[in-house]
């Protein structure tokens, strides 16, 4: 379900950088810099998109299998201390301490949004927000 979310938001993006001419996404602010695209390529890129998914979605069925009995051999309390050290690790030397600051709030709400019982994709309105205030 999260990778239908994130799938579906990378078109949104697409058909946003068309419409409006605007990016909100990495991937969308790359095409820009190409240039410019017209419809026929926003169909062929979701086309891409769409069998991209379709193989992905074939290939975890095959390997699901295969990766669940080793995956319960992993310590996971190690592992993610390891995942977070070396996050911390990345935002410090990208963005600096108010990388570290942006980082903990945006950990905070997204622990807030798992204690109240509110779906993580709502947790994205805090993101969209504010960036569609900027641009418009």
């Amino acid at each position: 379900m999260l990778g239908g979310i994130n799938t579906a938001n990378i078109i949104f993006s697409f058909f946003v950088l068309i419409s409006i001419g605007k990016t909100r996404s990495g991937s969308a602010a790359i095409i820009k810099e190409l240039g410019n695209i017209t419809i026929n390529e926003l169909i062929l890129i979701c086309s891409v998109i769409f069998f991209a998914v379709i193989f992905a979605s074939v290939t975890t069925l095959f390997l699901a299998e295969i990766l669940i009995k080793k995956i319960q051999k992993i310590n996971y309390k190690k592992t993610n201390l390891i995942i977070l050290f070396f996050l911390v690790l990345l935002v410090f030397y990208f963005s600096g301490i108010n990388g570290l600051i942006i980082s903990f709030v945006s950990a905070l709400i997204g622990l807030i949004a798992v204690k109240k019982g509110i779906k993580k994709s709502s947790c994205m309105a805090f993101l969209i927000f504010p960036v569609l205030g900027y641009y418009f």
